[in-house]
């Protein structure tokens, strides 16, 4: 049975998915080693990249959360809430509730979502016709989430160097939106087919925890999934301690010139920490901001951004 976000208020119920505890939680969750086998010998001397930044197209799910809000809105306007904190406690429950649906598992782009991915190719071809400085981008790296997929493939259908990497997927939240689908069936995919998952996890119960059972894992509540080597729930703090590991990828590939292709929470987390901007905004569906970065030894020294909203 389904739990709205009527009958969480009613039982005054103050909802919350982490099932971790902060005091307990030093170390971000672990980046699959395969991901960093290939740059083990990175260079001393800080070299400098120009990164374009974006964030997938809009998705099923975004559609949902914004029809939930907008009910809950209506709802709420027929009732008085002197205290401000009840009543954003009531929308966040009302979209949390609407991620919970199932049928949202590793959420498609939207009709709409389609056509921004579109778009946003046009106005990175004219940022780079515009700029001298710019190059266009010699290497896309891409969550493999299905929806950040899409929009890379619409941006570069013909990119021979697209490389689907599970360090730039969202955090990991437990709803079904947020879970991957397989490997097999994202790499059997027409328009997948020209990029390479060499830098993703395989779906196979060896990689998960040494302490977690299969038995445990078919026991939890369908809201909740485990990401094998993830865990069960990643905080804030976890993710933004993993967005550093973008200076170890950006050091690792040859091109002077990447695009990263990911989602809301990991470029928020992204630019309020490593990048330095911790004021930055939230970007929207298919926004574009370029940085110049400088890396060394695996690690983002320095980060100017050149182009887009501060």
């Amino acid at each position: 049975m389904k739990v709205t976000w009527c009958d969480e208020m009613k039982c005054q119920v103050s909802t919350s998915f982490s099932t971790l505890d902060l005091d307990d939680c030093c170390d971000s969750p672990e980046t699959p080693n395969s991901l960093y086998e290939s740059l083990l010998d990175l260079p001393e001397t800080p070299i400098r990249k120009t990164v374009f930044l974006v964030r997938h197209g809009e998705a099923l799910h975004n559609v949902a959360e914004k029809s939930a809000l907008q009910e809950a809105l209506t709802t709420l306007s027929n009732r008085d809430f002197p205290d401000e904190d009840v009543k954003r406690e009531a929308l966040e429950i009302a979209r949390r509730s609407a991620l919970t649906d199932e049928g949202l598992k590793d959420a498609p782009l939207s009709a709409k979502g389609h056509e921004q991915a579109g778009i946003t190719a046009t106005k990175m071809s004219k940022l780079v016709d515009e700029d001298a400085d710019l190059k266009p981008p010699e290497a896309v790296f891409v969550s493999p989430l299905q929806r950040a997929l899409q929009t890379a493939a619409l941006m570069f259908p013909k990119h021979n160097e697209v490389h689907v990497c599970d360090l730039l997927r969202e955090r990991c939240t437990g709803f079904p939106c947020d879970e991957r689908s397989e490997v097999p069936s994202l790499q059997s995919r027409k328009s997948f087919c020209h990029m390479s998952f060499d830098q993703v996890i395989e779906d196979d119960n060896d990689s998960m925890p040494d302490n977690v059972t299969e038995q445990e894992v078919e026991d939890e509540p369908p809201i909740f999934r485990r990401f094998h080597t993830w865990p069960l729930i990643e905080e804030k703090f976890m993710l933004r301690k993993r967005t550093a590991g973008l200076g170890k990828l950006l050091q690792g590939t040859d091109a002077d010139s990447v695009c990263i292709v990911t989602h809301k929470g990991f470029l928020r987390e992204l630019e309020r920490g490593p990048l330095g901007q911790p004021e930055a905004s939230e970007f929207s569906n298919c926004e574009v901001r370029v940085y110049s970065v400088c890396v060394c030894h695996g690690e983002i020294l320095q980060a100017e951004l050149r182009r887009g909203s501060k």
